[in-house]
């Protein structure tokens, strides 16, 4: 991929964000022991396949050497988390792999690229998926520790929520007001969910 005129296209029509939905992808209702896929070269005994080629050091080095963009990287997305699991042990699992993610990739990328702007969490919580007490269990299991790693580490986070057609804008408020409560999320982006 050319990223230069990518990014030339994006700086005409002042765009100067890019959120690289995660680096690290797979299932882990498959039951392999190396399941994943890395953007990049990983060395975590989970991920099982890389890329071939470092999608995300030839994103950063592009963007440093192109000026005024920001990367969001996002870290590990498994499809098992869209599958209903929803116990503390299964998310805290998740949180620690996303965690050994983060580790990875600003121990290797983050002092060598000015554009390594934040971190993106790809999972797309919601109201409905997450009623109480699941909301409970989300919080303290997934998103405090996943959040919680990269502020301490000086980083910035963010995350695009699920939004139905059909969301009741009553319970997303109050939902949101109980996740903010407890859970330090530096930017909410709304994705193309917003208008199915």
């Amino acid at each position: 991929q050319d990223w230069r005129t990518e990014l030339q296209l994006l700086s005409a029509i002042n765009v100067s964000s890019i959120i690289l939905k995660n680096v690290v992808h797979g299932d882990s209702d498959t039951k392999r022991s190396a399941f994943a896929t890395a953007a990049y070269p990983s060395m975590l005994p989970w991920v099982g396949r890389q890329a071939g080629v470092d999608v995300l050091g030839k994103l950063l080095t592009a963007c440093d050497q192109h000026g005024g963009f920001k990367v969001h990287v996002g870290i590990f997305e498994d499809a098992a988390f869209f599958h209903g699991h929803k116990t503390a042990e299964w998310l805290g699992v998740y949180s620690t792999r996303n965690v050994e993610v983060m580790q990875e990739v600003t121990a290797r990328y983050r002092s060598r690229h000015p554009s390594f702007h934040s971190i993106y969490d790809s999972a797309e919580v919601n109201d409905r998926d997450w009623l109480p007490p699941t909301d409970d269990r989300l919080i303290t299991n997934y998103l405090q520790p996943v959040h919680g790693w990269a502020h301490r580490a000086g980083l910035k986070t963010s995350t695009a929520p699920f939004f139905f057609n059909s969301s009741n804008p009553s319970n997303s408020a109050q939902f949101w007001d109980r996740l903010f409560a407890r859970v330090q999320i530096d930017r909410v982006w709304l994705d193309d969910d917003a208008a199915s």
